[in-house]
């Protein structure tokens, strides 16, 4: 049992660092495009929060399709 949340503690972790990964290449590609087209900048914050609504909802969607084959 204590090996199985481990494992689980280690997948979490793994998950936040390619969420924050994930986030901050979303940022930079943000604020390329707005500086192109002369567009509003988001902070931070507000794509990190967009990433973390977007990886919730797909990996929701991930879990249902697994369930429907299992």
């Amino acid at each position: 049992m204590f090996m199985g949340l481990l494992e689980w503690a280690l997948r979490v972790v793994v998950a936040a660092f390619i969420l924050l990964l994930l986030s901050l290449l979303l940022w930079f590609i943000w604020g390329a495009l707005m500086r192109v087209f002369s567009g509003p900048q988001l902070p931070f914050v507000e794509v990190a929060i967009i990433a973390a609504v977007v990886s919730v909802s797909i990996g929701s969607w991930g879990v249902t399709l697994l369930r429907k084959q299992a």
